[in-house]
């Protein structure tokens, strides 16, 4: 950990001396040294014992030894009195003696010569080698009975050596005992010593500082422990305090920044809100100039700037149309539109005149007007005010461009189908009148001829009858195409109802294959489909001579196949027959799919009607993918 983890946390990296201040109230110390002591009581005691148990290893075979001699003294005497062998008393003195130059007796043996134990066992030996060793193995008369006679003496003092022995193991083995004792009394006297200076210097510290810790956990960042000492646990005590006074102090700065950060959300939230109502309103308009003023007067509301001005050209005029946001403080305080002149910078937010803003309404390369928005010079708009500001001025601009789109739209599709009015009037109702009109102009001539040719004028008659009656027909079948409208069923339902009406008009018998539910279809093309499937239907039911059709429509290679079948008599060799212009209307409502159209007489008979183009779903869709991979 380097100074500055320390620093961070409190601890004074400018103490020359840390930890060594702590060195003579160490608890580390303090617990060391009575470890220490413990440990070398119970390591003396132990050595203590060691070397007493060694000392006394072999009391037991001095002992043992000691009654041997007595043993072998009267086993001496016994065969003095059963007057055994010279030889034999000779064994018995050198066992006697090699019992009594044994290495276990003078082992025991204290090397003091004043000890009582050491003056014993020298008198005995020396009693042993100058009387009752020559008197046991010496010639002179009257040697056994002066051994016989001092024998008695002697088992006494041999009696007395062994009771030296016992009482100096004895002696050994209480040293022994006091040792243990004490070692064992002042290492309990250390134990509870040592858990005394815990309990009193180390628990109370420990507790406060728990204590403290257990509150800042709980968020109670200005507890502080109390405890000053010069050891460890008051080195911890000081450090946490101070880390806890770091800690409330950045807590305090991380409020006041969470505070700052809640404001500007709430302020990005308003901001968010007004964006979503200014696109919700634009977006759902009747009335487009009190929309727009509502829409200013809630930009009015929030960022309490105002009044607003949209200023939007006026085709045919110089003066703008100019939609102030409220008269809170009365129209004439709004700034007016710039007239005749141009902006300094018309694609970009500027100041004209003093103190007012100008933001343009662009989407794309089209601006449509500006977007007023006053201000005092002393105080300008924030940078927020002025982004949010342009943020609506863009979705207005996008809603003006979006209705100028549709309008363009609904006056392209308006004279696109006033064309296709013009060119079925043109191919049906203009050439069956012309044809009747020269028929009137037969009949007109055959009734002011000279002589009248009733035959002739009824057979005049009857192909005017005739051609009323195709006229009229051809006018249903223009009603009835003109008035065509999909329902919510979509393209599948409507061709379901324009199989039923010409299977019923011309009792054949028609099928629908319909495979293109994965595949939608715009609301154009789907009107262009159902256009075309009757007119194919209609061709059948009037020309074809057919007992049964099918429709059947399906997608090959990423396009859509819409395909009429039917089994009459086929198609003839010319199709410009009278008042047959069906296919050429069919031919132009699939080049407006961008698509091609078929007609072919198959050698089995019959007419296949094979419409193909590509969906604009289909066009999007590889475009989109298009855009991914690249």
């Amino acid at each position: 950990m380097n100074e500055e983890d320390l620093d961070s946390f409190g601890v004074d990296t400018d103490d020359p001396r840390p930890f060594g201040r702590l060195s003579h109230r160490s608890l580390l110390v303090r617990v060391g040294f009575a470890m220490t002591a413990i440990s070398g009581l119970a390591i003396l005691s132990l050595l203590t014992s060691a070397i007493i148990a060694d000392t006394a290893t072999g009391d037991a075979a001095a002992i043992n030894r000691a009654g041997t001699l007595r043993m072998q003294i009267y086993r001496m005497a016994s065969a003095i009195n059963a007057g055994d062998e010279p030889a034999v008393l000779e064994r018995y003195a050198e066992r006697f003696q090699a019992t009594l130059d044994s290495r276990v007796l003078a082992a025991v043996l204290p090397g003091a010569p004043e000890h009582p134990l050491t003056k014993a066992f020298a008198d005995i030996e020396q009693r042993w080698r100058s009387t009752l060793e020559p008197a046991v193995t010496g010639t002179r008369a009257g040697g056994h009975q002066r051994f016989l006679a001092a024998a008695d003496d002697f088992v006494a003092e041999l009696d007395d050596l062994v009771h030296l022995l016992q009482r100096e193991a004895e002696h050994k083995l209480q040293l022994l005992r006091l040792i243990q004792g004490l070692s064992l009394f002042v290492t309990i006297a250390l134990v509870f010593f040592s858990m005394y200076r815990v309990l009193t210097d180390v628990f109370p510290p420990l507790r406060d500082l728990l204590t403290v810790v257990d509150a800042v956990r709980r968020g109670d960042l200005a507890a502080r422990t109390s405890y000053r000492g010069d050891d460890e646990i008051g080195m911890l005590s000081r450090t946490f305090n101070r880390m806890a006074a770091s800690l409330q102090a950045v807590y305090d700065n991380l409020e006041q920044r969470v505070h700052d950060k809640t404001a500007q959300l709430e302020e990005s939230n308003r901001a968010l809100q007004l964006l979503y109502d200014t696109a919700s309103c634009l977006g759902h308009h009747v009335d487009r100039n009190a929309d727009y003023a509502d829409v200013l007067a809630r930009i009015e509301r929030e960022l309490n700037v105002g009044p607003l001005v949209l200023c939007l050209p006026t085709p045919g005029s110089e003066a703008p149309l100019r939609i102030v946001s409220s008269d809170r403080d009365g129209k004439d305080c709004a700034p007016p539109c710039p007239r005749g002149r141009v902006l300094p910078d018309a694609a970009q937010t500027s100041i004209i005149d003093e103190g007012v803003l100008a933001i343009p309404l662009a989407d794309g390369e089209a601006t449509f007007g500006h977007l007023l928005v006053p201000f005092t010079p002393s105080s300008p708009l924030p940078p927020w005010q002025i982004r949010l500001c342009e943020a609506v001025a863009g979705h207005v601009a996008t809603a003006l461009g979006r209705h100028r789109r549709e309008a363009d739209r609904r006056r392209l599709a308006l004279m696109e189908e006033r064309a296709v009015i013009a060119r079925e009037l043109h191919d049906s109702l203009a050439q069956a009148l012309s044809y009747l009109k020269i028929q009137t102009a037969r009949l007109h001539r055959e009734l002011h001829a000279d002589t009248l040719d009733r035959s002739a004028a009824w057979a005049v008659v009857n192909e005017i009858r005739e051609g009323l009656t195709n006229a009229y027909r051809q006018l249903r079948e223009l009603l009835n195409t003109f008035r065509l409208r999909l329902n919510e069923g979509g393209l599948t339902q409507a061709l379901e109802a324009a199989a039923q009406e010409f299977s019923d008009r011309g009792g054949i018998a028609i099928d629908l294959d319909s495979r293109l539910s994965q595949w939608p279809l715009t609301p154009n093309e789907e009107l262009h489909v159902v256009q075309i499937v009757r007119e194919a239907l209609a061709n059948v039911v009037q020309h074809a001579r057919a007992t049964k059709a099918t429709v059947r429509l399906e997608h090959s290679d990423g396009q859509a196949v819409v395909s009429i079948i039917d089994d009459g008599i086929g198609m003839p060799v010319t199709s410009g027959r009278d008042n047959h212009y069906g296919t050429t209307i069919m031919q132009e409502r699939a080049r407006g799919l961008g698509g091609d159209i078929a007609f072919v007489s198959p050698p089995e008979g019959g007419t296949r009607v094979r419409l193909r183009f590509e969906p604009a779903f289909n066009r999007s869709h590889q475009q989109a993918s298009g855009s991914t991979n690249e």
